[in-house]
């Protein structure tokens, strides 16, 4: 690789890590970036059980708690109540989550042609 490619391929990652500070429900926390990935590679309806993402995710569960929690009160996700208790064990990803996916799948995405969607 040149000392020009090198260049333009950092100063596009800086660009797509800004890009994803501002824009991902991410929390500015690894853990957060990893619930957001986590949630990201399932499919639009999908239906897995909370207790999979406590313990798939690399960092306290009272910590992915948290995390759900900001995502449901920032609109990213529902967490359907189980009657009187207020206890959770399920979500949907909201409309807002799965757009947010798309744009970021396209900021990601390279051209077999070597261009990307950001250049178009």
């Amino acid at each position: 690789m040149s000392k020009y490619d090198r260049f333009f391929l950092i100063q596009r990652i800086r660009k797509v890590n800004q890009w994803e500070k501002i824009n991902l429900p991410i929390y500015g926390t690894r853990a957060g970036y990893e619930l957001f990935l986590q949630l990201a590679e399932l499919p639009a309806h999908a239906q897995k059980p909370l207790k999979e993402i406590y313990l798939s995710m690399n960092c306290a569960e009272s910590t992915t708690r948290l995390l759900l929690r900001n995502l449901e009160t920032d609109g990213w996700i529902t967490l359907p109540r189980l009657g009187m208790d207020e206890r959770f064990k399920g979500f949907r990803l909201t409309d807002k989550f799965l757009n947010r996916i798309n744009e970021w799948l396209k900021i990601h995405y390279i051209r077999p042609d070597g261009t990307d969607e950001a250049e178009k």
